[in-house]
């Protein structure tokens, strides 16, 4: 019995030591979040200018951020041609974006896998 309660004594450090290690590692900045998304059709686009997306509670009015990324459905990136092939009015779109304030701002844009113009 003696030798258990030394045994024990002698563990609790180290667990507690290890565990302590463990939290304090943890970096929360690989955890992924979904981001918001926005999917309807387009109703206004000019690129860098108006994106606005009927959605079923209405047109909404997204804004432009920094770097906004076009993929198609099935992932591939667009160049700024394809952009302008496969996006126009009357397009189903799905937009990721992040709220800055009341603006929703333009993160990335999905588009189906085939031209539409």
């Amino acid at each position: 019995m003696k030798s258990f309660f030394i045994c024990a004594a002698t563990l609790f450090p180290v667990v507690a030591t290890l565990s302590a290690q463990t939290s304090a590692s943890v970096d929360k900045s690989d955890v992924v979040t979904s981001a918001p998304l926005g999917t309807g059709i387009l109703q206004k686009f000019v690129p860098g200018s108006a994106f606005v997306v009927a959605e079923e509670s209405g047109p909404v009015a997204y804004t432009y951020g920094p770097e906004v990324t076009y993929v198609t459905r099935s992932g591939a990136k667009l160049t700024s041609a394809e952009v302008q092939s496969h996006l126009g009015i009357g397009v189903p779109v799905e937009v990721e974006y992040v709220k800055e304030g009341e603006s929703r701002v333009i993160r990335k844009v999905v588009v189906n896998d085939a031209a539409t113009r």
